[in-house]
């Protein structure tokens, strides 16, 4: 629900859930009284927006996939009553002054901004970032090349933009050699296709996307040989593939185990699935719940979407369990802080240590009848 003293002007909003969870978040922490251009320029929104006071705030979002720590817009709030016209945040695509992010989850993210100083840096009049305040009159003066320009560390948003767009080129070495034809689940604005075509150009490369605005984007990709937009259950094709990938995708369904088995059902007689799965024993996540504390997010571990939660067993469970067999395993590695180990040598805690640093798994499955497997 939007504070009925919010005004918002906005286009190009996502057909996201997990982006539309972003917006309640944002919307959560928007002052009364305030303006809100999202997803356009900063000049089409003031064109928009009906002049009630040179003196109201104006907050500028580049993209609604952006969250802002709790604290983030009064920060910048302070800093305009400090003197300057526009304050920028820093975010995790633009860090500076601020060290890059180093988080995995929104109380990560707290605790990362909780550990630095709250300071308002002075950077050119024409900087621009991905999450503004200023009035109306500071806008205007900013637009005119004019302001006093501050970025405000300690004032910080996650941006997950490219959260349908991802190469994902550290996938590409599990991808089977030989491989002509390629099926990508779930993958978004293609962004994977893309990488692969680029190296292998002799692949046919299919898409199989649910939301119809990324689908849309990925038929623009010269790298795409076909998009099919719905639900990977009703994909029916004549074709069989050499390669299905679900990239952070199983977990996004509630039954993962019947799109294996339709998966295992698409391939050809040497073929293999491919898919990345973040691993919820990670360290990010333990801490949060020795905290009390798992905070639903717009990506990442704790995305909205997720109902399917995943370790290296469990993943081993269900595929044996599908007549899948794991042939290849690489990790993504998010190191967990050398002294939080310590904690947990008792005698009676079996302690995975390795499952700690280990962010999310990428594995290569066949099916049990393949010879080796």
């Amino acid at each position: 629900m939007i504070h009925p003293d919010v005004v918002v002007f906005a286009q190009g909003l996502p057909d996201s859930g997990d982006a539309r969870f972003g917006l309640r978040v944002l919307q959560s922490l928007w002052s009364p009284q305030t303006q809100v251009v999202l997803g356009m320029t900063l000049a089409q929104g003031l064109a928009l927006a009906p002049a009630r006071s040179e003196d109201e705030w104006v907050l500028w979002v580049q993209s609604p996939w952006v969250t802002p720590e709790a604290h983030c817009i009064a920060r910048l709030a302070a800093a305009l009553q400090g003197g300057a016209d526009v304050a920028w945040a820093c975010d995790s695509l633009q860090p500076a002054p601020m060290p890059p992010a180093a988080y995995a989850t929104l109380r990560g993210m707290e605790r990362f901004v909780a550990a630095h100083a709250v300071q308002a840096v002075p950077v050119a009049s024409d900087h621009q970032a991905h999450f503004g305040l200023a009035t109306r009159a500071g806008w205007r003066q900013y637009l005119a090349g004019a302001a006093q320009v501050v970025r405000v560390a300690g004032a910080w948003v996650h941006d997950a933009s490219g959260y349908f767009g991802g190469e994902r080129r550290e996938v590409l070495p599990l991808l089977p050699p030989q491989m002509t034809t390629l099926l990508d689940v779930g993958g978004g604005e293609g962004g994977f296709l893309t990488a692969v075509k680029q190296t292998q150009p002799q692949v046919f490369t299919q898409l199989v996307e649910l939301t119809a605005g990324a689908a849309a984007v990925a038929r623009t990709k010269p790298e795409i040989d076909a998009v099919w937009v719905g639900s990977f259950f009703d994909w029916q094709p004549a074709t069989r593939y050499d390669c299905i990938s679900f990239l952070d995708v199983l977990e996004h369904l509630v039954d993962p185990e019947a799109a294996l088995s339709h998966a295992k059902s698409l391939l050809s007689p040497t073929g293999a699935v491919v898919m990345s799965l973040p691993n919820v024993g990670h360290w990010s996540v333990v801490a949060d719940l020795l905290e009390g504390r798992w905070d639903w997010a717009t990506s990442g571990i704790h995305c909205y979407t997720h109902v399917r939660f995943f370790t290296r067993q469990t993943i081993i469970d269900m595929l044996r369990r599908v007549g899948l067999h794991a042939q290849h395993w690489e990790t993504v590695q998010v190191p967990c802080p050398p002294d939080w180990k310590t904690h947990w040598h008792t005698p009676r805690l079996q302690l995975d240590a390795d499952s700690l640093d280990v962010y999310a798994y990428l594995i290569r499955a066949v099916p049990v009848s393949v010879e080796g497997a």
